[in-house]
This record gives structure tokens, sequence and C-alpha cells, in this order.
């Protein structure tokens, strides 16, 4: 039996702009290793805030607290649109708080990752770059994994480099394979063994 992961944010989390639509989630999905194989359940919205991303995760939730969430587990990606909107940086941790008590109340572990960088909007790209700093303290705080992903992909990469060509903020299929990388290597599967437990251990 796969487990499953939701995940819910942004554009970034529904992959726009990559002609394969997979995005980082579809390709995270698709090299899970043996005994870790998910069903993914991709409710990334383009333009989302964390406000409207934490509506959609409490309207899942209290469905979910219907079901059986055993080895099921919750991805949230979120905070550019709340900067480049302006939302105040204790806005967004305050929703992340708020969804990370949600999911703690329905018995499913949560994982963060945080958010990428946006290199066309330099004031927002500062900001945005505080504000990742911010989540990574709300999730040390609550004892939940965090990807951060900003430093990483602001450097020379697919990433800066297709966004620059495109929107100004949205990569193609190599930035989105990098990110996917990164989330790889920062231990979502790890994260992800312990949400099916003994299972994924064994794997």
């Amino acid at each position: 039996m796969s487990a499953a992961v939701y995940f819910f944010g942004d554009s970034f989390v529904a992959g726009f702009g990559d002609p394969t639509a997979q995005g980082w989630v579809g390709r995270v999905q698709a090299v899970a290793p043996p005994g870790l194989e998910f069903v993914a359940v991709n409710r990334g919205v383009p333009g989302a805030t964390s406000v409207e991303a934490l509506r959609d995760w409490q309207d899942a939730a209290e469905r979910l607290m219907l079901e059986d969430v055993e080895r099921s587990g919750v991805v949230f990606s979120f905070g550019t649109n709340d900067v480049i909107q302006g939302m105040p940086p204790g806005q967004t941790c305050e929703t992340l708080g708020n969804a990370l008590a949600i999911a703690a109340g329905v018995g499913m572990p949560a994982l963060v990752v945080g958010p990428p960088p946006i290199g066309d909007l330099p004031d927002a790209e500062r900001r945005l770059a505080t504000l990742s700093g911010d989540l990574a303290l709300i999730c040390a705080v609550n004892g939940i994994p965090y990807i951060e992903t900003h430093d990483v992909l602001t450097a020379d990469t697919a990433w800066r480099a297709e966004a620059a060509i495109g929107d100004g903020s949205h990569p193609q299929s190599g930035g989105y394979e990098e990110l996917a990388n990164l989330v790889i290597e920062d231990g979502f599967f790890d994260w992800l063994a312990g949400v099916m437990g003994d299972e994924g251990k064994e794997s």
C-alpha cells in the first residue's frame, strides 16, 4: 500500500512553467525508491498566498479527519505571493503555525519546503530571503523538518537561468529538476520513511 502525501502551496508547487507538467512534486514522486512509493495529491494553486493555501488545507483536513490518515503526510510550501502582495511576514509565520497545528491535530506528519527565489523583483527577493529564515525558525520550534531552497537556487543555477528567459520567476524543466533534487537531498525520503512507519524503515 502506497503512502499518500498532500502538497499545499502556490505555483511552484503546481509546477507552473514546466513543459513536462511534472514540476518538482512529480519528479520527486517519479524517483521514489522501492518501498517508499507514494501517491502525490498536488493542491498547489498558482497565485495562492499562505492564507489561501491554509484555507484549502483546512477544508481538506476536515474531510481527512473522517478517514484513515495512517501512512499519510502533508507538505507546505508558500510565501512568495505573500511577499509580492505585501503581507506582513508575521502573518505568514502565523499561518504556517496554524497549518502545522492542524496537521498535528489530524495526526499527519508535516514537512515544509521553503520558498524559492523570484529574481525579477529585487526588493521582494530580499524580503523573501528573510521570510525563508523566519519560516525555518517556526519549523525548528515545532520540530518540523524544513528544506531551505532560496539560497541554493539563488546561485548560478538552471532555476535562475530559465526564470530569466521566461516570466522572471518560474523556471522550466531544468529548474524544477534542480528543486526536486534539492528536496530529495535534504531528506524528503527520510521524512517519508517516518510517515510510513515500520514498513518505510524496512525499505
